[in-house]
């Protein structure tokens, strides 16, 4: 059953994405697959595997990219550092937690400008979307944070 929910809370972050992208609001957004794909990280007792990363950012590459590398590889990443992770990611502090949305948020904007159409018009993307990405995720933190601490 929650295979099911994660993959119908995919395709409706799709439709939000593709919409975003119709209406020029992508650049000013934050990237929703990041930020649901930490969200589900910290709500779950334990994380996705690799493969699950691999297949997600699969999907979003076949729908707006068009080489399969910048989410793939992106999520990819993600899954190899939460699989490789000695602590659990929410007991690791704010700032290693700011710190790799902000690398992640670069890495994946400079993958996408280099090989997508779409964001080549977009270049303010790759200087704001980290940080609304950043800002996004501190807010989580800040919410959620009495929930995680008292797992501790």
């Amino acid at each position: 059953m929650t295979d099911i929910l994660r993959i119908f809370r995919l395709l409706l972050l799709i439709v939000i994405n593709y919409l975003l992208l119709s209406f020029n609001l992508w650049k000013w957004a934050p990237d929703l697959f990041l930020i649901q794909s930490l969200l589900a990280i910290v709500i779950l007792k334990e994380p996705p595997g690799i493969y699950y990363f691999v297949l997600k950012g699969f999907l979003i590459d076949l729908f707006f990219s068009d080489l399969s590398i910048p989410y793939t590889l992106t999520f990819f990443i993600i899954g190899l550092f939460l699989k490789f992770s000695k602590i659990n990611w929410i007991q690791k502090s704010l700032v290693e937690q700011v710190t790799l949305v902000l690398l992640v948020s670069y890495l994946l904007n400079l993958f996408l400008s280099t090989i997508n159409t779409y964001s080549i018009e977009n270049e303010i993307r790759f200087l704001v979307n980290p940080f609304i990405n950043a800002f996004v995720w501190i807010l989580i933190f800040f919410n959620q944070r009495k929930k995680w601490l008292k797992n501790i």
